[in-house]
């Protein structure tokens, strides 16, 4: 059986050529980023984390 060329070897692996920055293309920041203080209940748990926190320095110093 005769194969054509492009088919008769195997596809090459970790042949990524380094590249300089400058040659890269410019990728536009996207504006919808995940913003994780926008997620629903940020504010409450980072409250009750400070709360925590608070409570576990007075424990502490009440020691």
């Amino acid at each position: 059986m005769i194969e054509p060329e492009d088919h008769a070897l195997p596809l090459p692996v970790h042949t990524s050529m380094k590249c300089d920055p400058a040659e890269k293309p410019d990728i536009p920041v996207s504006k919808r980023r995940f913003r994780v203080w926008k997620t629903k209940d940020w504010k409450r748990r980072s409250q009750m984390r400070a709360a925590k926190a608070a409570a576990y320095r007075s424990a502490a110093d009440q020691d």
